[in-house]
């Protein structure tokens, strides 16, 4: 609110006894003021100045005079403020009356089944929500129509049931393309309301580049059908993609989720090309057991490089048919400008499965990279009739899946005193690692820790490339590192030992 806002309610509220107190009550109230005023002044009058018999009757009379006068004054402006308060309190009630009225008039045009009357009463909506900026009214309509979208399953078949469909679907996302932006347009901001599209089927192409939700947005379950833009979206709240389908492509580059603000992909489905470029993670993002399904012959590619995970990223059990770029070098005017990615916070890779080319390069780990595979020991059931067959035996989780080129070269994997970096790479043809930093910088110039690298159980089938890569040699490094390399690796004998011959330490 507004201080012009907060001024006009307290001076209301300081002359609401006005008119909750009967009129005979405030009149009868003001002439005993006046009374007192009166009988004050006389008294003042006849110890502060000497007057003559005939001065100080005249003087009294103007003053009874001045205070009756004053008095009837005052009964006036209290009936002509009544009066007006009532007055516009009436017209206030049958203002909203009226907006009720044509709120249920647009609803019953709204719901009908004449595809004429439903167009007509969804513009009747957006121009009522247009011309109000009242949360709770824009709220009700956003509501009406977001339940319409999650009841209209037509049917392809029936091509004017699909037509009509579209087209109302295509009024509501306009109307939110429009009220959604911060532009200085005479358009009431739409930025607070909340949208519940749970289970929606969106047949037309959603475009909601560079809109800004401050309220919470619900997009589980839904289809998009003809792809979903939302290039430059600012979300200030918890979005909801949790199980949604896009079946077109599916833009996120360059959107912004508010710091602290998580965001939930897990068990989605990108049929097409799915871009998430130079976008920014406030929070924690799960993409865990996301799928992308493409046909074999043209698997598309996920974009995420110039990507910053300010919190936990989880992509565990995620699947990319085609290449996932994660860094990507981009040529410009002076030579190969590096396009990566930075994870701030644990990076979660468990049991991911890469079918192609998986691109690392140069990405920024700061708080470990999780591509380990997990070992769990089952409970034993307390009764023999809920125990299973494979009851004590340890259950393993897969690591991350790497069935084409596993490409790190340039990255830095930081750890911050957590020693957890792991990789399980199943046949991957080519592994480079080239110029990679294996290390844990701290304060000091000599203060540099060996990443509890661990590549147990990996199988490549060309020898892993690890040449100028930064690692630690086993004199400069922790005494509690034990760093396990891939199987046929050739290692440095002597004081730098345990560490690949490409390799090289920086404090040698």
């Amino acid at each position: 609110m507004s201080s012009r806002g907060k001024r006009r309610s307290r001076s209301d509220h300081n002359t609401d006894w006005i008119v909750e107190i009967p009129l005979s009550r405030a009149c009868i109230l003001i002439a005993l003021l006046a009374l007192v005023v009166l009988i004050l002044a006389w008294t003042l009058w006849g110890f502060l100045m000497e007057f003559s018999q005939q001065e100080f009757a005249s003087a009294r009379a103007t003053a009874a005079l001045t205070t009756v006068g004053g008095m009837g004054g005052s009964v006036y402006l209290i009936v002509r403020y009544r009066a007006q308060y009532f007055a516009e309190k009436q017209h206030k009630i049958s203002r909203l009356d009226h907006n009720e009225e044509l709120i249920d008039k647009a609803l019953e045009l709204f719901v009908s089944n004449n595809p004429l009357k439903r167009a007509s009463g969804a513009r009747q909506l957006i121009e009522l929500a247009s011309n109000h900026d009242d949360l709770a009214y824009q709220q009700r309509i956003i509501d009406a129509f977001c339940a319409f979208l999650r009841l209209s399953t037509p049917d392809h078949r029936n091509d004017d049931e699909y037509i009509d469909s579209v087209f109302v679907e295509e009024i509501f996302i306009n109307a939110m393309r429009r009220h959604l932006k911060d532009l200085d347009e005479p358009f009431p901001s739409w930025t607070k309301c909340l949208f519940d599209f749970r289970g929606v089927h969106f047949y037309s192409r959603v475009n909601l580049s560079g809109c800004r939700f401050q309220g919470e947005t619900d997009w589980r379950g839904v289809h998009f059908t003809e792809g979903a833009i939302f290039s430059g979206t600012i979300f200030e709240a918890t979005p909801t993609f949790s199980k949604a389908s896009f079946h077109g492509e599916a833009k996120f580059d360059k959107c912004r989720f508010a710091g602290g603000i998580d965001a939930d992909f897990s068990c989605s489905q990108f049929e097409k090309n799915a871009c998430f470029a130079s976008a920014h993670f406030g929070g924690t993002v799960i993409f865990g057991q996301a799928r992308s399904r493409n046909e074999d012959d043209y698997p598309d590619d996920t974009e995420l490089f110039s990507t910053t995970f300010s919190g936990e990223a989880d992509f565990s059990r995620a699947k990319f048919c085609g290449d996932a770029h994660f860094g990507l070098d981009k040529e410009g005017e002076g030579g190969r400008i590096p396009l990566v990615s930075h994870f701030e916070g644990p990076a979660h890779f468990e049991e991911t499965e890469f079918q192609k080319g998986a691109y690392f390069g140069a990405v920024y780990f700061k708080k470990g990279a999780f591509f380990n595979e997990k070992k769990r020991e089952r409970r034993k059931s307390r009764t023999m009739a809920q125990r299973p067959r494979t009851s004590g035996s340890p259950h393993t989780e897969k690591g991350a899946i790497f069935r084409g080129a596993a490409y790190f070269r340039g990255a830095c994997f930081h750890t911050d005193g957590i020693n957890c970096l792991r990789f399980e790479f199943a046949r991957a043809p080519e592994a480079d690692f080239r110029d990679c930093k294996f290390d844990d910088r701290g304060t000091g110039p000599e203060d540099i820790l060996l990443a509890n690298i661990d590549f147990k159980g990996t199988r490549f089938h060309t020898r892993p490339l690890f040449g100028e890569a930064e690692v630690p040699c086993k004199k400069h490094r922790s005494p509690t590192s034990h760093p396990c390399w891939p199987k046929k690796t050739h290692l440095k004998e002597g004081e730098e030992g345990d560490i690949p011959e490409d390799a090289y330490c920086p404090l040698c």
